[in-house]
């Protein structure tokens, strides 16, 4: 059945309307071991909120009792977890959310109350358990460590009603952990109700009441259509899926977008001028058009953009750190420290202030990105100024910029992120080529893999699971290749290292990416941290064996498991390969959807028209955090393409010729979707953790067969 978009909104609303009588002191449990080092909790209340965004929030209000000193620099912790998933919703600086100063503790014996504000709602789940938890930071370990931690749900409204006769835990636990207080429901619900002060009837009371349960009920199923389609099985729901996205399509179509008659020439194209002395090549002026032939306003030939993949919703949450404070130039310095480049975009011109070499030519060819943005969209990209670092790890840590007080972290950009750092994540530089490795232009390779997936039917392919890498670069690789075939087991993988020096001597013919789509499954692993080889995996009709990853880059949080790809566990690969290759060859069907699928997506929706969009929309919603006017760096030069690909030659000149933007867009980019509301991000990762989890279910019943018959 399906929700119409109004039912989230009478949701949230609902929710908000009836938290007041609902959530008041509630129940709470230790959740560590050490959980009660600093003291013993004795109360926790929550009620309603709306934050800055319009969403729906609580505060949480914690009281205690403190049986060692409490320090200034303690950190608060708040987050949510359901099932194996682990999410933080906030972090506070004790001395914000408390009496105490940076310059005095909590001490030993005293009470003390923390007031943790617009804390994220993320609705009604009987799995949702919140968590609050103090850390102390230490010389000696990366992460503060855990020195009290209390774990509570947020009942809903439907189980409040039924368990309101019921009192509260006040005993210790199985574990041996203190619970919380011993109120019953009863007063928090039904006595402002029957309270003779309010001058309501009993007959009214009775009415009132009905009607409270009807809509908080009514509110309860829907949440429950909302957050758990996953109950149904993965094999219907890959097909609601498919069904889905395709009406989604009849609304708001991909690109190619709809063609209309277009009476005026065909677009000129403009060449790279590059001149004799190719070694001192100048920017051309007056040769290229400064602005396109579109405009907002301006629908007269050419047709309504379309709505932009939804991976592209992630940039609003990658520049949500700045979203109430904006960007200083303060904080823009201090991105410097690690960064490779600064590259300022000034009157529709680029200069680039470079700090460090990278490796091998990453900056170079970002740059050309760049470039080439503003060459489809000229007149259209902001001024801004920005940093770049070319180095895989992010290295903005989120823990260091918690508090009211904390600084703004450095709002630093690079090609990958994870869940403890705050990097903006950007497209990387192979989408226009990896001249090291002889790796085309994205473009053009795109075209390449859609034919190479032609030659062989996916029935017809080898039935195993491939991968060909370098081992040496990580040790969750080198652990992979113990699950190469041997003659003590068959865990159905064919592994390969790939030496590149070698390769590079022979006219890498081995390593031809569009030959290598002939093994029903490909696996996917990280390296150091995160890698470009994604894509390209993806890309190969195989079914994606995708090893539990800790990185992510701008496009890959929008995959989702058992529709684009298989996951795999990190700690027991071999047996977790098997599974899915024995699987996905009993169900062949369902194999070759999750493989046509991960391959639609990156042909549909990361095509390099929408590449370049992403990169229109990132940095026109970054340059309106700006706080300060953008300028020329001093030690910046003018940088365009006749500068970069003129004196350059071998693989560095092709690719930059193969991917060259002869001429502006005829269209606008496509249009940027709103930003996820709490309910409907929820319901994403709620979605991921019950797919994985009921697939390690099937794994785990499939190795007790297994075990049984001694196979």
């Amino acid at each position: 059945m399906a929700m119409s978009h109004v039912q989230p909104m009478l949701l949230i609303l609902a929710s908000l309307f009836f938290l007041p009588t609902l959530l008041n002191a509630i129940d709470f449990e230790y959740c560590a071991k050490n959980g009660n080092d600093y003291g013993t909790v004795t109360r926790i209340e929550v009620s309603p909120s709306v934050g800055s965004h319009g969403n729906p929030t609580i505060n949480i209000n914690l009281f205690g009792s403190a049986s060692k000193n409490i320090s200034p620099g303690t950190l608060v912790y708040v987050a949510f977890r359901s099932g194996d998933f682990t999410g933080l919703l906030k972090t506070y600086n004790l001395c914000d959310v408390s009496t105490c100063n940076t310059e005095s503790e909590i001490e030993a014996g005293t009470n003390f109350e923390l007031t943790l504000s617009d804390v994220l709602y993320v609705g009604f789940d009987e799995e949702i358990k919140y968590s609050v938890s103090l850390r102390q930071k230490t010389l000696e370990e990366e992460d503060p460590i855990i020195k009290m931690c209390v774990d509570f749900k947020v009942p809903a409204p439907a189980l409040a009603l039924v368990s309101m006769k019921i009192p509260m835990r006040n005993s210790p636990s199985k574990n041996g952990s203190a619970g919380g207080h011993s109120r019953t429901f009863t007063d928090t619900i039904w006595s402002p109700v029957f309270k003779s002060g309010f001058g309501i009837s009993s007959n009214r009371s009775y009415a009132l009441i009905s009607l409270l349960i009807l809509l908080i009920a009514g509110a309860f199923i829907s949440t429950r259509l909302l957050l758990d389609t996953t109950t149904v099985l993965i094999e219907k729901e890959a097909a609601t899926t498919t069904t889905t996205k395709t009406q989604t399509q009849t609304i708001s179509p991909k690109y190619p977008r709809p063609t209309t008659e277009i009476t005026q020439s065909p677009k000129p194209e403009f060449t790279l001028h590059c001149s004799a002395n190719e070694t001192t090549a100048s920017c051309p002026r007056n040769k290229y058009p400064t602005t396109t032939s579109f405009g907002e306003d301006d629908d007269t030939n050419h047709p309504p953009n379309a709505t932009c993949p939804d991976y592209f919703r992630w940039i609003h949450e990658d520049l949500r750190p700045w979203s109430s404070t904006g960007i200083t130039r303060e904080a823009l310095e201090r991105a410097k420290k690690t960064a490779n480049f600064r590259l300022a975009i000034i009157d529709g011109k680029i200069y680039v202030e470079k700090f460090q070499d990278a490796f091998q030519t990453r900056d170079v060819f970002t740059i050309w990105g760049f470039l080439q943005l503003l060459r489809k969209y000229p007149g259209k990209i902001p001024d801004l100024e920005l940093m770049f670092d070319c180095v895989d790890w992010p290295v903005v840590k989120a823990t260091e910029f918690a508090g009211a007080n904390a600084p703004s972290p450095p709002p630093l950009f690079r090609y990958c992120g994870n869940e403890e750092t705050l990097d903006i994540v950007f497209p990387d530089w192979s989408f226009w080529g990896w001249a090291e490795v002889n790796i085309k232009p994205w473009e053009s390779l795109l075209k390449e893999l859609r034919e190479g997936n032609q030659r062989t039917k996916w029935i017809n392919r080898e039935p195993y699971a491939y991968w060909k890498g370098n081992p040496m670069v990580a040790e969750t690789r080198q652990d992979l290749m113990k699950c190469n075939v041997s003659e003590e087991h068959e865990w159905n993988a064919r592994l390969y290292a790939q030496d590149w020096i070698k390769e590079s001597k022979e006219g890498y013919k081995q390593s031809d990416l569009a030959s290598q789509c002939h093994h029903r499954y490909k696996i996917y692993i990280e390296g150091s941290a995160w890698s470009v080889s994604e894509k390209y995996i993806l890309a190969c009709d195989s079914v994606t064996l995708l090893v539990k990853p800790h990185y992510y880059d701008f496009f890959t949080r929008g995959l989702l498991p058992a529709h684009h790809y298989w996951p795999v566990r990190e700690h027991d690969k071999c047996r977790s390969i098997k599974f899915a290759v024995d699987w996905g060859n009993s169900h062949i069907q369902k194999a070759q959807d999750i493989g046509k699928a991960a391959s639609d997506f990156i042909q549909q929706e990361l095509k390099m028209d929408y590449v370049y969009d992403y990169m229109y929309h990132l940095l026109t919603e970054y340059s309106k955090l700006l706080r300060f006017k953008p300028e020329i760096p001093q030690n910046a030069v003018e940088i365009c393409s006749e500068t970069m690909a003129c004196p350059r030659s071998g693989n560095e000149r092709k690719f930059m010729t193969e991917s060259f933007v002869k001429h502006p867009a005829e269209s606008g980019p496509c249009a940027m979707p709103p930003p996820y509301d709490p309910a409907s991000l929820y319901g994403v990762v709620k979605r991921k953790q019950s797919t994985n989890t009921r697939i390690l279910q099937w794994e785990m019943k499939y190795w007790s067969k297994q075990n049984q018959t001694g196979s």
